[in-house]
């Protein structure tokens, strides 16, 4: 397997765990704080969001870990 293949499987993995992670605590604290009259649907956003930070952050440390 190519290097670049294995760094790409790492940083998507990673970041599929942080994303999925990031969805259910979210979730999980909107739906149990009603009071804070914030959609629980919003969890996805956030979890996007993360998602797609850690692939940046991810593909930037398994890259620099490769090369040495």
């Amino acid at each position: 397997m190519a290097k670049i293949t294995s760094v790409l499987l790492k940083s998507f993995g990673a970041s599929a765990a942080i994303g999925m992670a990031t969805c259910a605590i979210f979730y999980g604290f909107f739906a149990s704080h009603q009071e804070l009259g914030v959609e629980p649907a919003l969890a996805y956003r956030f979890a996007l969001l993360a998602f797609l930070l850690s692939v940046i952050g991810s593909l930037l440390y398994f890259r620099m870990k490769a090369t040495r």
